[in-house]
Protein backbone atom coordinates (compact mmCIF):
# COMPACT_ATOMS: atom_id res chain seq x y z
CA UNK A 1 0.00 0.00 0.00
CA UNK A 2 1.66 3.51 -1.02
CA UNK A 3 0.66 5.72 2.14
CA UNK A 4 1.90 8.58 0.53
CA UNK A 5 -0.82 8.08 -1.81
CA UNK A 6 -4.00 6.25 -0.07
CA UNK A 7 -3.71 8.49 3.57
CA UNK A 8 -7.25 9.57 4.35
CA UNK A 9 -9.62 10.60 6.64
CA UNK A 10 -10.59 7.22 8.93
CA UNK A 11 -12.58 8.68 11.44
CA UNK A 12 -15.62 10.78 9.92
CA UNK A 13 -19.26 11.17 10.85
CA UNK A 14 -21.37 7.86 12.06
CA UNK A 15 -24.83 9.79 11.75
CA UNK A 16 -26.90 8.21 13.99
CA UNK A 17 -30.87 9.54 14.78
CA UNK A 18 -31.32 11.90 17.13
CA UNK A 19 -27.57 12.50 17.83
CA UNK A 20 -27.30 15.82 15.86
CA UNK A 21 -28.79 19.57 15.98
CA UNK A 22 -28.82 20.75 12.25
CA UNK A 23 -26.76 23.85 11.35
CA UNK A 24 -29.93 25.21 10.22
CA UNK A 25 -31.88 24.43 12.99
CA UNK A 26 -29.44 26.33 15.83
CA UNK A 27 -30.61 29.04 17.61
CA UNK A 28 -28.32 30.12 20.31
CA UNK A 29 -26.69 33.51 19.51
CA UNK A 30 -22.90 32.54 17.79
CA UNK A 31 -19.60 33.48 20.03
CA UNK A 32 -17.14 34.91 17.63
CA UNK A 33 -13.42 34.65 18.76
CA UNK A 34 -10.97 36.92 17.20
CA UNK A 35 -7.23 35.91 17.11
CA UNK A 36 -4.75 36.25 19.64
CA UNK A 37 -1.79 35.25 18.31
CA UNK A 38 -0.21 34.49 14.80
CA UNK A 39 -0.13 30.92 13.66
CA UNK A 40 3.06 29.04 14.61
CA UNK A 41 4.41 26.23 13.50
CA UNK A 42 5.88 22.69 15.51
CA UNK A 43 7.83 19.73 14.16
CA UNK A 44 7.51 16.47 16.11
CA UNK A 45 9.39 13.08 15.04
CA UNK A 46 6.37 11.69 13.92
CA UNK A 47 3.77 14.65 12.78
CA UNK A 48 3.70 18.48 12.02
CA UNK A 49 1.34 20.79 13.37
CA UNK A 50 0.24 24.34 12.95
CA UNK A 51 -1.48 26.18 15.70
CA UNK A 52 -2.83 29.47 16.81
CA UNK A 53 -4.82 30.95 19.92
CA UNK A 54 -8.43 32.79 20.27
CA UNK A 55 -10.28 35.06 22.71
CA UNK A 56 -8.99 35.25 26.29
CA UNK A 57 -10.15 34.31 29.95
CA UNK A 58 -13.22 32.52 30.18
CA UNK A 59 -13.51 31.99 26.13
CA UNK A 60 -9.44 31.64 25.34
CA UNK A 61 -9.23 28.66 23.20
CA UNK A 62 -6.59 26.82 21.19
CA UNK A 63 -6.56 25.62 17.55
CA UNK A 64 -4.25 23.26 16.57
CA UNK A 65 -4.41 21.35 12.53
CA UNK A 66 -1.41 17.95 12.93
CA UNK A 67 -0.78 16.05 10.50
CA UNK A 68 1.31 12.74 10.50
CA UNK A 69 3.31 10.62 8.32
CA UNK A 70 1.59 10.46 4.48
CA UNK A 71 -1.46 11.40 5.83
CA UNK A 72 -3.72 12.94 3.85
CA UNK A 73 -6.59 14.29 6.75
CA UNK A 74 -5.80 16.25 9.80
CA UNK A 75 -6.15 15.95 13.61
CA UNK A 76 -7.86 18.89 14.38
CA UNK A 77 -8.06 20.05 18.44
CA UNK A 78 -9.53 22.78 20.30
CA UNK A 79 -8.02 23.50 24.36
CA UNK A 80 -11.09 25.63 25.26
CA UNK A 81 -13.54 25.63 28.24
CA UNK A 82 -16.42 26.06 26.15
CA UNK A 83 -15.59 22.16 24.77
CA UNK A 84 -16.11 21.21 28.51
CA UNK A 85 -18.54 18.30 29.16
CA UNK A 86 -21.02 18.68 26.28
CA UNK A 87 -24.15 17.70 26.03
CA UNK A 88 -23.18 14.92 23.41
CA UNK A 89 -20.04 14.16 21.94
CA UNK A 90 -21.85 14.79 18.43
CA UNK A 91 -20.61 18.63 16.14
CA UNK A 92 -20.66 19.88 13.08
CA UNK A 93 -17.79 21.99 12.32
CA UNK A 94 -17.45 24.22 9.01
CA UNK A 95 -14.71 26.37 7.44
CA UNK A 96 -16.52 29.17 6.12
CA UNK A 97 -18.09 31.14 4.44
CA UNK A 98 -17.93 28.56 1.31
CA UNK A 99 -16.84 25.31 2.09
CA UNK A 100 -19.78 22.65 3.27
CA UNK A 101 -20.29 21.64 6.85
CA UNK A 102 -19.02 18.65 8.06
CA UNK A 103 -20.52 16.19 11.27
CA UNK A 104 -18.00 14.29 13.65
CA UNK A 105 -17.84 13.00 16.83
CA UNK A 106 -15.61 14.99 19.23
CA UNK A 107 -12.75 12.94 21.75
CA UNK A 108 -13.14 14.32 25.13
CA UNK A 109 -10.09 14.35 27.20
CA UNK A 110 -8.16 16.60 28.98
CA UNK A 111 -4.97 18.50 28.42
CA UNK A 112 -1.85 17.78 31.25
CA UNK A 113 -2.49 20.57 32.92
CA UNK A 114 -6.37 19.64 33.08
CA UNK A 115 -7.71 22.19 30.52
CA UNK A 116 -10.71 20.73 28.44
CA UNK A 117 -9.46 19.42 24.83
CA UNK A 118 -11.67 18.28 22.30
CA UNK A 119 -10.06 16.05 19.05
CA UNK A 120 -11.52 15.08 15.77
CA UNK A 121 -9.42 12.75 13.88
CA UNK A 122 -9.03 12.80 10.39
CA UNK A 123 -10.82 16.10 10.30
CA UNK A 124 -11.16 17.95 6.78
CA UNK A 125 -11.83 20.90 5.16
CA UNK A 126 -14.74 19.59 2.85
CA UNK A 127 -16.69 16.74 3.23
CA UNK A 128 -16.11 13.75 1.22
CA UNK A 129 -18.29 13.69 -1.91
CA UNK A 130 -20.63 10.52 -2.58
CA UNK A 131 -20.35 9.45 -5.83
CA UNK A 132 -22.84 7.27 -6.12
CA UNK A 133 -24.57 5.34 -2.56
CA UNK A 134 -22.03 3.95 -0.69
CA UNK A 135 -19.32 5.23 -2.73
CA UNK A 136 -17.17 8.35 -1.88
CA UNK A 137 -14.12 10.58 -2.84
CA UNK A 138 -12.37 13.25 -0.93
CA UNK A 139 -12.96 16.77 -2.19
CA UNK A 140 -8.94 18.04 -1.93
CA UNK A 141 -9.31 22.18 -1.41
CA UNK A 142 -7.45 24.32 -4.38
CA UNK A 143 -5.10 26.87 -2.64
CA UNK A 144 -8.10 29.36 -3.86
CA UNK A 145 -10.24 27.66 -1.73
CA UNK A 146 -7.43 27.64 0.98
CA UNK A 147 -7.41 31.47 0.87
CA UNK A 148 -11.16 32.12 0.93
CA UNK A 149 -11.45 30.81 4.02
CA UNK A 150 -12.51 32.95 7.36
CA UNK A 151 -13.46 31.36 10.05
CA UNK A 152 -14.17 27.72 12.00
CA UNK A 153 -17.42 27.30 13.40
CA UNK A 154 -18.46 24.14 15.85
CA UNK A 155 -22.09 23.77 16.40
CA UNK A 156 -22.24 21.66 19.94
CA UNK A 157 -25.74 19.85 20.93
CA UNK A 158 -27.51 22.20 22.83
CA UNK A 159 -24.36 24.79 23.04
CA UNK A 160 -24.20 28.15 21.62
CA UNK A 161 -22.06 27.92 18.44
CA UNK A 162 -18.94 29.59 17.78
CA UNK A 163 -16.79 30.83 15.56
CA UNK A 164 -12.97 31.26 15.49
CA UNK A 165 -11.66 34.01 13.03
CA UNK A 166 -8.91 31.76 11.36
CA UNK A 167 -8.45 33.67 8.57
CA UNK A 168 -7.41 32.49 4.87
CA UNK A 169 -5.50 29.05 5.39
CA UNK A 170 -3.43 28.67 2.50
CA UNK A 171 0.01 29.74 4.12
CA UNK A 172 -0.79 27.49 7.22
CA UNK A 173 -1.49 24.65 5.54
CA UNK A 174 1.35 24.71 3.13
CA UNK A 175 3.77 25.24 5.78
CA UNK A 176 2.04 22.32 7.48
CA UNK A 177 2.35 20.29 4.11
CA UNK A 178 6.22 21.20 3.71
CA UNK A 179 7.03 20.29 6.98
CA UNK A 180 5.35 17.15 6.76
CA UNK A 181 6.47 16.62 3.36
CA UNK A 182 10.20 16.92 4.29
CA UNK A 183 9.47 14.76 7.46
CA UNK A 184 8.04 11.57 5.44
CA UNK A 185 10.68 11.63 2.68
CA UNK A 186 12.97 11.55 6.06
CA UNK A 187 10.66 8.41 7.65
CA UNK A 188 11.31 6.16 4.00
CA UNK A 189 15.28 6.62 4.25
CA UNK A 190 15.60 5.73 8.10
CA UNK A 191 12.16 3.29 7.99
CA UNK A 192 14.89 0.66 6.42
CA UNK A 193 17.62 0.67 9.00
CA UNK A 194 15.34 0.30 11.88
CA UNK A 195 15.85 -2.81 14.24
CA UNK A 196 13.02 -3.37 15.44
CA UNK A 197 9.46 -2.36 14.73
CA UNK A 198 6.18 -0.91 16.11
CA UNK A 199 4.44 -4.38 17.64
CA UNK A 200 0.95 -4.69 19.10
CA UNK A 201 1.54 -5.65 22.85
CA UNK A 202 -1.72 -7.62 22.46
CA UNK A 203 -3.77 -9.89 19.79
CA UNK A 204 -5.20 -7.27 17.45
CA UNK A 205 -7.94 -9.80 17.19
CA UNK A 206 -9.08 -8.34 20.52
CA UNK A 207 -9.15 -5.10 19.62
CA UNK A 208 -12.39 -5.23 17.64
CA UNK A 209 -15.54 -7.00 18.56
CA UNK A 210 -18.60 -8.04 17.12
CA UNK A 211 -20.55 -5.37 19.04
CA UNK A 212 -18.09 -2.74 16.99
CA UNK A 213 -20.18 -3.87 13.57
CA UNK A 214 -21.92 -0.50 12.20
CA UNK A 215 -25.29 -1.23 13.32
CA UNK A 216 -27.06 0.24 10.28
CA UNK A 217 -24.87 -1.84 8.24
CA UNK A 218 -25.52 -4.90 10.10
CA UNK A 219 -29.42 -4.29 9.15
CA UNK A 220 -28.51 -4.22 5.89
CA UNK A 221 -26.19 -7.22 5.55
CA UNK A 222 -23.28 -5.09 4.43
CA UNK A 223 -19.65 -6.47 4.66
CA UNK A 224 -16.23 -5.81 3.72
CA UNK A 225 -12.37 -6.38 4.12
CA UNK A 226 -10.75 -2.99 5.04
CA UNK A 227 -7.22 -2.80 4.78
CA UNK A 228 -5.57 0.16 7.32
CA UNK A 229 -2.55 1.67 8.72
CA UNK A 230 -1.59 2.81 11.67
CA UNK A 231 0.33 5.48 12.54
CA UNK A 232 2.36 4.49 15.71
CA UNK A 233 4.30 7.15 17.80
CA UNK A 234 7.53 6.71 19.43
CA UNK A 235 5.75 5.48 22.67
CA UNK A 236 3.38 3.37 21.38
CA UNK A 237 0.47 4.75 20.66
CA UNK A 238 -1.48 5.24 17.83
CA UNK A 239 -2.65 8.51 16.62
CA UNK A 240 -3.25 8.71 13.06
CA UNK A 241 -5.50 6.00 10.76
CA UNK A 242 -5.31 4.87 7.12
CA UNK A 243 -7.82 3.32 4.89
CA UNK A 244 -6.93 1.99 1.79
CA UNK A 245 -9.82 3.63 -0.60
CA UNK A 246 -12.37 1.16 -2.00
CA UNK A 247 -16.00 1.64 -2.83
CA UNK A 248 -17.75 -0.23 0.49
CA UNK A 249 -19.82 1.54 2.39
CA UNK A 250 -17.75 4.99 4.30
CA UNK A 251 -19.20 3.70 7.69
CA UNK A 252 -17.24 0.60 7.54
CA UNK A 253 -13.94 2.80 7.40
CA UNK A 254 -15.62 5.30 10.19
CA UNK A 255 -15.95 2.30 12.74
CA UNK A 256 -12.44 0.72 12.08
CA UNK A 257 -10.60 3.75 12.36
CA UNK A 258 -12.14 4.77 15.84
CA UNK A 259 -12.08 1.65 17.59
CA UNK A 260 -8.46 1.08 16.70
CA UNK A 261 -7.27 4.69 17.44
CA UNK A 262 -9.18 4.31 20.93
CA UNK A 263 -7.44 0.72 21.95
CA UNK A 264 -4.88 -0.26 19.98
CA UNK A 265 -1.50 0.12 21.74
CA UNK A 266 1.99 -1.39 20.64
CA UNK A 267 5.99 -1.85 21.66
CA UNK A 268 7.39 1.31 19.70
CA UNK A 269 10.10 0.59 16.88
CA UNK A 270 13.69 0.96 17.63
CA UNK A 271 16.28 2.77 15.27
CA UNK A 272 20.01 1.38 14.66
CA UNK A 273 20.62 3.35 18.14
CA UNK A 274 18.12 1.71 20.22
CA UNK A 275 16.00 4.78 20.38
CA UNK A 276 12.18 4.37 19.87
CA UNK A 277 10.79 5.83 16.88
CA UNK A 278 7.55 6.35 14.89
CA UNK A 279 6.35 3.96 12.71
CA UNK A 280 3.77 3.00 10.19
CA UNK A 281 1.42 -0.51 11.21
CA UNK A 282 -0.73 -2.40 8.75
CA UNK A 283 -2.80 -5.57 8.34
CA UNK A 284 -6.59 -5.59 7.78
CA UNK A 285 -9.97 -6.58 8.70
CA UNK A 286 -13.15 -8.35 7.66
CA UNK A 287 -16.42 -7.44 8.84
CA UNK A 288 -18.88 -10.20 8.21
CA UNK A 289 -22.07 -11.10 8.87
CA UNK A 290 -21.81 -15.52 10.04
CA UNK A 291 -24.20 -17.15 8.16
Amino acid sequence: MDLKQTFRAGVCAIAASGLFVSPASAQAQPISLAPTSEWALESAPDHCRVSRMFGEGDTSTTLSLDKGLGARELNLSLVSPIVDDPFSPWAWYEFGPAERPNNAKLVLTKTPDGKPLATIYGAAFAPLIEEEPGTFRRDPLSQERFAAIETLSLKLVARHPFFLEVGPMDAPIASLDACMSEKYEQYLVEHELYTVHAEPTASPGTWITSSDYPKQLLMNGASALIEFALLVDDKGTPNFCAINPSGRPQKFDDAICSVLLERARFSPALDKAGKPVPDVWESRIRFQIAK
